[in-house]
């Protein structure tokens, strides 16, 4: 996915990028270990309705993230204004079931505590990349996606990257 997704990216520098993929697990049927993986959670955790689950990477020793890695999806039947508690990136895109880019400029929702944006503003800090792109993995027959493909680079083109080549990238996962 990564040489599919260059000629989208590149910048005319050497492109340097990766990409990972997140499966989706129902927060209820999660063992205690994914649970324990999760990272930016605060409050009732049993708002959430699933734990995007990070599996691979396509690139795996070019990646500072945690070998254990997972980021929760509000529930949109348990919250009423669940965007609002979302976090950017593969939550957002997941519960969209869009692409969604994310830059250095991230809109949080009004109910994300200050406290967690730091945490997630310290986490992209230490990472290799600068912006990436939430890719949702579509499901079949349940209307939820499966999971997220993360494709991550440190040439910002990709957040100007026309809905039409998201999608394009985005049919690549059906």
């Amino acid at each position: 996915i990564c040489t599919v997704a260059e000629p989208y990216i590149k910048e005319g520098a050497a492109y340097s990028g990766n990409a990972n993929y997140m499966i989706a697990v129902r927060y209820n049927e999660a063992s205690e270990d994914q649970k324990k993986s999760a990272h930016f959670t605060w409050g009732d955790t049993g708002r959430y309705s699933h734990l995007l689950i990070l599996e691979d990477y396509a690139y795996p020793a070019a990646t500072t993230a945690p070998a254990k890695f997972a980021l929760p999806v509000e529930d949109p039947e348990k919250t009423k204004d669940y965007l609002e508690w979302t976090l950017p990136g593969a939550p957002e895109a997941f519960l969209r079931k869009e692409a969604l880019a994310v830059g250095d400029k991230i809109v949080y929702g009004k109910h994300v505590p200050v406290e967690v944006q730091e945490q997630i503003k310290e986490y992209l800090a230490r990472q290799n990349f600068t912006c990436f792109i939430s890719l949702v993995i579509p499901g079949q027959g349940h209307g939820r996606p499966i999971g997220i493909l993360n494709i991550e680079t440190n040439h910002n083109k990709i957040l100007h990257a026309s809905e039409e080549t998201q999608n394009e990238l985005g049919k690549m996962l059906h």
